[in-house]
């Protein structure tokens, strides 16, 4: 064990999927390189908002500090990592340590990390909602016009997997 621990956000732009979701080659290799991770299903737009998400991905970094002698890890060492949209959520919540608005109603407790890896994670909101409007103009100008017919499917995950994972 190295006691580093990696709190994972996963993408499809707040709105869609779930943890798990194409992850499972990184965690095998962070998992052999003897660091733990934490795959977090945080709640999704749009029956929660960014306050909402914000709150479970601060809550989890306190978790992961309560538990730190039971799982191994240094609570000195967490990292963030996440993609796309959960990149935009991994900067976030890095860069805003111990910030009220952000936290968990229910605790006041240490929410810095050490580390953040944000993969294609977006950092110009305003840039990417007006050239993703753009390109889908089927797309609703608030997260809460999202009909179900906008949401991404996924029929056969574990094909989908299987088909952009291969070697």
């Amino acid at each position: 064990r190295t006691g580093l621990a990696v709190l994972y956000l996963h993408g499809t732009l707040w709105q869609a999927v779930d943890k798990g979701f194409l992850v499972q080659p990184l965690f095998q290799r962070l998992a052999g390189q003897g660091h733990v991770i934490l795959d977090l299903a945080y709640p999704l737009a749009p029956k929660a908002n960014l306050l909402d998400i914000m709150a479970d991905v601060k809550q989890a970094i306190g978790w992961l500090k309560r538990q730190s002698v039971e799982l191994s890890i240094d609570p000195a060492k967490i990292v963030l990592m996440g993609a796309s949209g959960g990149g935009h959520l991994a900067l976030l919540a890095a860069y805003t340590p111990n910030q009220p608005v952000f936290q968990s109603p229910a605790r006041d407790e240490d929410t810095s990390v050490c580390g953040v890896v944000s993969l294609y994670g977006i950092t110009d909101l305003e840039a990417f909602f007006h050239e993703y409007g753009r390109s889908n103009p089927a797309q609703p100008k608030s997260s809460a016009e999202i009909r179900d017919e906008l949401r991404p499917r996924l029929h056969d995950r574990t094909y989908l997997e299987r088909w952009l994972t291969r070697k």
